[in-house]
Protein backbone atom coordinates (compact mmCIF):
# COMPACT_ATOMS: atom_id res chain seq x y z
CA UNK A 1 0.00 0.00 0.00
CA UNK A 2 1.42 3.61 -0.89
CA UNK A 3 0.77 6.27 1.38
CA UNK A 4 -0.31 9.88 -0.23
CA UNK A 5 0.98 12.98 1.41
CA UNK A 6 -1.89 15.70 1.66
CA UNK A 7 -0.16 18.79 2.57
CA UNK A 8 -2.75 20.69 5.14
CA UNK A 9 -2.95 24.38 5.88
CA UNK A 10 -1.56 25.64 8.59
CA UNK A 11 -5.26 27.20 9.34
CA UNK A 12 -6.64 23.41 9.33
CA UNK A 13 -4.04 22.10 11.80
CA UNK A 14 -4.64 24.87 14.10
CA UNK A 15 -8.10 24.49 13.95
CA UNK A 16 -7.82 20.34 15.13
CA UNK A 17 -5.37 21.03 17.17
CA UNK A 18 -7.68 23.60 19.22
CA UNK A 19 -10.16 21.17 18.79
CA UNK A 20 -7.91 18.94 20.76
CA UNK A 21 -6.81 20.88 23.37
CA UNK A 22 -10.60 21.66 23.93
CA UNK A 23 -10.89 18.21 25.05
CA UNK A 24 -14.77 17.64 23.99
CA UNK A 25 -13.95 14.83 21.64
CA UNK A 26 -10.97 11.56 21.46
CA UNK A 27 -7.87 12.29 19.38
CA UNK A 28 -9.42 9.37 18.15
CA UNK A 29 -13.02 10.88 16.91
CA UNK A 30 -10.92 14.26 15.87
CA UNK A 31 -8.68 12.13 13.25
CA UNK A 32 -11.69 10.63 11.72
CA UNK A 33 -13.77 13.36 11.58
CA UNK A 34 -10.57 15.49 9.52
CA UNK A 35 -9.49 12.44 7.74
CA UNK A 36 -5.97 12.64 9.30
CA UNK A 37 -4.50 9.99 11.55
CA UNK A 38 -4.13 10.33 15.62
CA UNK A 39 -0.78 10.56 15.41
CA UNK A 40 -1.35 14.02 13.86
CA UNK A 41 -3.92 15.20 16.02
CA UNK A 42 -1.26 14.71 19.02
CA UNK A 43 1.59 16.57 17.11
CA UNK A 44 -0.01 19.05 15.63
CA UNK A 45 -1.74 19.96 19.69
CA UNK A 46 1.70 19.33 21.11
CA UNK A 47 3.10 22.02 19.02
CA UNK A 48 0.61 24.51 20.08
CA UNK A 49 0.63 24.12 23.31
CA UNK A 50 4.46 24.32 23.12
CA UNK A 51 4.44 27.85 21.18
CA UNK A 52 1.00 29.12 22.74
CA UNK A 53 3.03 31.18 25.18
CA UNK A 54 5.22 32.76 21.88
CA UNK A 55 1.59 34.28 20.90
CA UNK A 56 2.03 36.73 24.10
CA UNK A 57 5.42 37.83 24.13
CA UNK A 58 6.07 41.46 23.39
CA UNK A 59 7.15 41.09 19.59
CA UNK A 60 5.68 42.17 16.22
CA UNK A 61 3.50 39.26 14.57
CA UNK A 62 5.61 38.94 11.08
CA UNK A 63 3.54 38.44 8.33
CA UNK A 64 4.17 36.21 5.46
CA UNK A 65 5.43 37.64 2.72
CA UNK A 66 2.81 38.11 -0.35
CA UNK A 67 4.05 37.33 -3.72
CA UNK A 68 4.32 41.33 -4.37
CA UNK A 69 6.15 41.64 -1.42
CA UNK A 70 8.91 39.18 -2.55
CA UNK A 71 8.95 40.41 -6.37
CA UNK A 72 9.74 43.78 -4.22
CA UNK A 73 12.57 42.16 -2.06
CA UNK A 74 14.08 40.57 -5.27
CA UNK A 75 13.88 43.72 -7.46
CA UNK A 76 15.64 45.80 -4.81
CA UNK A 77 18.24 43.45 -4.04
CA UNK A 78 19.19 42.86 -7.91
CA UNK A 79 19.35 46.62 -7.77
CA UNK A 80 21.82 46.73 -4.56
CA UNK A 81 23.76 43.70 -6.72
CA UNK A 82 24.21 46.14 -9.83
CA UNK A 83 24.70 48.50 -7.80
CA UNK A 84 27.81 46.72 -6.39
CA UNK A 85 29.05 45.33 -9.32
CA UNK A 86 29.47 48.83 -10.41
CA UNK A 87 31.40 49.58 -7.26
CA UNK A 88 33.85 46.76 -7.89
CA UNK A 89 37.17 47.44 -9.44
CA UNK A 90 36.95 46.38 -12.70
CA UNK A 91 40.30 44.23 -12.81
CA UNK A 92 39.07 41.13 -13.09
CA UNK A 93 42.38 40.08 -11.21
CA UNK A 94 41.40 41.63 -7.95
CA UNK A 95 37.42 40.33 -8.53
CA UNK A 96 39.41 36.47 -8.76
CA UNK A 97 40.76 37.19 -5.24
CA UNK A 98 37.42 37.66 -3.86
CA UNK A 99 36.70 33.94 -4.24
CA UNK A 100 35.91 31.80 -1.43
CA UNK A 101 36.60 28.22 -2.39
CA UNK A 102 35.94 26.88 1.05
CA UNK A 103 31.91 28.45 0.81
CA UNK A 104 29.52 25.64 1.26
CA UNK A 105 26.40 27.93 0.32
CA UNK A 106 27.66 30.01 -2.82
CA UNK A 107 29.03 27.58 -5.66
CA UNK A 108 32.21 28.90 -7.01
CA UNK A 109 30.45 29.51 -10.25
CA UNK A 110 28.11 31.64 -8.46
CA UNK A 111 30.68 34.01 -6.90
CA UNK A 112 31.64 34.15 -10.81
CA UNK A 113 28.39 35.27 -11.70
CA UNK A 114 28.01 37.63 -8.60
CA UNK A 115 31.17 38.98 -9.52
CA UNK A 116 31.17 39.60 -13.51
CA UNK A 117 33.45 37.22 -14.28
CA UNK A 118 33.63 34.48 -16.57
CA UNK A 119 34.17 31.14 -14.65
CA UNK A 120 36.02 29.96 -17.70
CA UNK A 121 38.54 33.19 -17.20
CA UNK A 122 40.38 31.11 -14.52
CA UNK A 123 43.72 30.92 -14.47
Amino acid sequence: MVATMIKRTAEFKAAVALEALRGERTTRELAALHGVTPRQVTLWKRHVEEHLAAAFENRPVQAAKTDEGLREEVAQLKLELDWLRKKLPYNPAYKRLLIDWDNPRISIARQYRLLGLSRSSHR
